[in-house]
């Protein structure tokens, strides 16, 4: 019996690389991964989302992580297939994922919300909501959450290299800032 494979992590102390667990999900490639708890120690959780298994097969992969233990705990798929998406928490906790290849292979301008359910309801499994589209589809996109609350998209593929940039300004009135 093989033992089993070891993934690396990062940590800040002494900027070493540590071993841990491989994830019981398997094989992964073109997700996107968002910290969702961070510990000073081995544990903390990470999002996953979208992307191919290892089957070559594209899916509204959404899965919780335990750094510690590499244990993978699946989550409410996603409304669309992504695969080489633009991912980001925001500082109320929730995540928005943007863009990527759909699940025909197509890429993409539908932008998701993944949190608790509107109204507070207490202990309720988070769930994706559909935010406004961007202006323009495009896969290996990056995405970063700005301190004023927008989330940006920028570059990525879309019969070229892009250098395009978006801005989606979150709140009650939703809308896309193009740049």
């Amino acid at each position: 019996m093989a033992p089993p494979r070891r993934w690396r992590c990062f940590q800040r102390e002494g900027s070493l690389w540590s071993s841990h667990h491989s994830l019981s999900s398997g094989g992964i490639c073109g997700v996107t991964a968002v910290a969702i708890e961070e510990s000073d120690s081995a544990g903390g959780q990470v999002l996953l989302l979208g992307g191919d298994m290892e089957a070559d097969e594209i899916v509204s992969l959404l899965q919780l992580v335990d750094l510690a233990t590499g244990v993978c705990t699946p989550q409410a798929a996603l409304l669309h297939g992504h695969r080489h998406s633009a991912a980001a928490g925001m500082p109320d906790g929730r995540i928005v994922c943007a863009g990527g290849l759909s699940d025909d292979r197509r890429m993409q301008s539908m932008v998701e919300n993944w949190g608790q359910p509107e109204h507070g309801v207490v202990d309720a499994a988070c769930t994706w909501r559909a935010l406004p589209a961007m202006s323009v589809e495009r896969s290996s996109c990056c995405g970063c959450m700005m301190s004023d609350g927008r989330f940006a998209v920028l570059g990525g593929w879309r019969d070229t290299h892009m250098s395009s940039c978006e801005a989606l300004i979150i709140g009650e009135d939703e809308h896309w800032d193009n740049a």
